[in-house]
């Protein structure tokens, strides 16, 4: 059998220097053939430098996507892949030695097409004083529970840092939207959880399995309430396209769905009364969900408050193949 890891990169080769160190460290069962894949997404800094140290420690593959964005990134990977199964990391993740195991394990005994693990997040220092678990999710971390189960609950999502499926599932849902992840400092994100849905909505059996585990690496930079408020209010310019794929069924006035109306106002209250109590964690939970309703409320301006039109179905495999190996 033959395994894919992918890592998509854009200037952190320093934290990449990391998470290839516990790379060399994997576990490969008995029989595994595999190849690691970094694809360098417009990076300027060292981070070609760095693979080149590693080729000789692990069976890497360097390629390229010189545009920017993440998920033309991953499609890369997916188009350059040899495996049967791809297995995703990033670039700021310290993996367990047994991840690649677990992760094929599962995939044997549910005859899965996505399998994926338990994310912790590892702080450079103190955790800011507003951080509390309603946060976990910003930070990528996940943890359903001990025991493994197929999923069937669409807010049970994997995270792009701990996630792995079968190279067939990962072409029939035509790769990544390129319209969601990061594309340098712009774009939005969501590109993970976009196929989760995909996949979950595809009747694709999804496995969680505890037991294969990573760390993420958590840089001084999201630490900061700016950046998670310029990251929400960057996601969901691109998530509103996506209301009516995600909420086919709901009742829409003037271009949103109705609920989110009662949303905006109670995140505003609730943002009111924790000036009162002052309640940091509450008011900055409070805070970004307004955020999101308001930027919702602006794109729905855009279209003069009409409902936005369904997407396409599937993903972009054809607009990020253009990598190229080293």
């Amino acid at each position: 059998m033959t395994v894919t890891v992918a890592i998509c990169t854009w200037n952190r080769c320093e934290a990449l220097a990391v998470t290839l160190d516990h790379l060399t460290r994997l576990r490969i069962p008995a029989g595994i053939d595999w190849e690691l894949l970094v694809v360098n997404n417009n990076c300027s800094d060292d981070t070609d430098a760095v693979c080149q140290r590693f080729e000789s420690k692990l069976p890497l593959r360097l390629l390229h996507e010189p545009t920017p964005g993440k998920s033309l990134a991953l499609n890369v990977a997916i188009h350059e892949s040899r495996g049967e199964y791809i297995l995703w990391t990033d670039d700021d993740v310290i993996i367990d030695p047994e991840w690649m195991a677990i992760l094929l394990a599962a995939f044997e005994r549910e005859h899965a097409d996505w399998v994926f693990g338990t994310s912790e997040p590892e702080f450079p220092g103190p955790r800011p004083a507003w951080y509390d678990s309603r946060f976990r999710g910003y930070f990528a971390a996940l943890d359903y529970g001990p025991q493994p189960f197929v999923v069937t609950d669409p807010d049970q999502s994997f995270y792009g840092l701990n996630c792995a499926g079968t190279r067939s599932a990962h072409l029939a849902l035509g790769g990544f939207r390129t319209e969601f992840g990061l594309k340098g400092f712009d774009g939005g994100v969501g590109e993970d959880t976009d196929i989760f849905q995909r996949a979950l909505d595809a009747g694709m059996k999804i496995v969680y399995e505890p037991r294969a585990r990573v760390r993420h690496m958590i840089a001084p930079v999201r630490l900061t309430k700016q950046y998670h408020r310029h990251r929400q209010w960057l996601a969901n310019r691109v998530v509103y396209h996506y209301l009516n794929e995600r909420f086919p069924d709901v009742a829409w006035a003037l271009g949103m769905p109705r609920f989110w109306y009662g949303k905006g106002a109670k995140a505003a209250g609730g943002y009111m009364k924790c000036l009162v109590t002052g309640d940091r964690s509450e008011r900055f939970a409070h805070e970004l969900e307004f955020l999101r309703f308001f930027r919702f409320f602006l794109e729905a301006g855009k279209s003069g408050f009409k409902n936005p039109r369904p997407p396409a179905r599937g993903g972009n495999m054809a607009a990020g193949s253009e990598g190229l190996s080293r």
